[in-house]
């Protein structure tokens, strides 16, 4: 067994070049290291056995926006999910990197971690199915309703200790990060910022010992499945009655998500009813918009009631309407219109 590298010039090649390299942040390069390792990894599994070791079966496109989840950028059709689905159906049809994170929690496991940290280092990556921009943040949103808080909180900050090294508890700045990123490299002010929080943390721990467990994530030829995790995960993750997507948790828009992602090739093709229009860039502007409410929703609406939610063509869309004007009665003197407060 051997670890798995990449040369800096295939490296800068795959993200198309010095200039798409330059204007990268240093937390999506270190996103796509992992990306490129992951592929390495998979390709000399499929050489070894012939074919595709990839719990999914689909191949990438490579017709995507970087950052965007790694489940819209794969074609073909998903396997169906049940109807009230639990953190292993999401593993056998929905996650994207899961032998990354197998290898992941097997050395946390072997090692002789809390199961707590076993579990963390399960689920450390699995947002990127999600989100791969930022996905530590996201993925301690996604989790936390099912956890404990230790794990959520580790899950959300392993993202920024991996720039920093910790030697006195066994984790090394990789030495393939010099190699990419180059000497003395400084990452982001929010990265930054969250490390100095965390440092001091009483739960710095919990974030570091997956950053830890995580240098061994990319090992080629060991043996891996979720089989050594199923009992920690009943003992540990909480899953609800309804199925997660359908519990009204602060995250179950995340899990519906998951469940039913619309990839880039279905939304070009999808027309929708008489009367509608797709939104044009696809995904909501958030800095330059507000949503006041779905079209015919009351308009004393308050939270998701102010939401339409539809199923159209095997998809969950939410209906949204473009204002076009905006008019203050009686008078200008009473509101203002050029600000639309949510709900009104």
């Amino acid at each position: 067994m051997k670890n798995i590298t990449i040369k800096r010039r295939d490296f800068i090649a795959k993200v198309g070049g010095v200039a798409a390299f330059s204007a990268m942040s240093s937390d999506a390069i270190a996103d796509e290291i992992e990306h490129q390792l992951e592929q390495k990894m998979a390709e000399s599994e499929k050489n070894k056995s012939g074919q595709s070791r990839s719990n999914s079966g689909r191949r990438p496109s490579g017709d995507y926006r970087r950052g965007s989840g790694r489940l819209f950028r794969v074609e073909g059709e998903l396997p169906p999910m049940p109807a009230k689905p639990t953190l292993i159906d999401f593993f056998k049809n929905r996650f994207t990197n899961n032998r990354h994170c197998f290898l992941t929690a097997q050395n946390a496991l072997d090692s002789g971690q809390p199961e707590r940290n076993v579990l963390a280092s399960l689920l450390h990556d699995c947002s990127q199915a999600l989100c791969v921009a930022d996905h530590g943040y996201w993925g301690g949103q996604l989790f936390e309703p099912y956890v404990d808080e230790r794990i959520s909180w580790g899950i959300k900050y392993h993202q920024a200790l991996r720039f920093f090294a910790d030697e006195e508890v066994g984790y090394t700045y990789p030495e393939l990060y010099n190699r990419i990123f180059g000497e003395n490299f400084v990452p982001e002010d929010y990265i930054f910022n969250d490390y100095e929080m965390v440092r001091n943390h009483k739960w710095y721990m919990e974030a570091r010992l997956i950053t830890v467990n995580d240098q061994y994530g990319f090992i080629e030829g060991k043996e891996v499945s979720l089989d050594p995790f199923i009992d920690i995960i009943g003992r540990h993750f909480k899953d609800p009655e309804e199925g997660l997507g359908y519990d009204n948790s602060s995250s179950a828009h995340m899990w519906r998500t998951l469940i039913n992602p619309v990839p880039d090739s279905a939304w070009d093709a999808f027309r929708p009813g008489l009367g509608n229009t797709k939104n044009s860039t696809r995904n909501l502007q958030f800095e330059d918009s507000c949503f006041a409410r779905s079209p015919w929703a009351d308009e004393d609406c308050q939270g998701e009631d102010c939401a339409t939610i539809v199923e159209v063509k095997g998809h969950t869309w939410m209906e949204l309407s473009q204002i076009l004007a905006v008019d203050c009665l009686p008078s200008g003197k009473t509101c203002n219109p050029s600000k639309l407060t949510p709900g009104e």
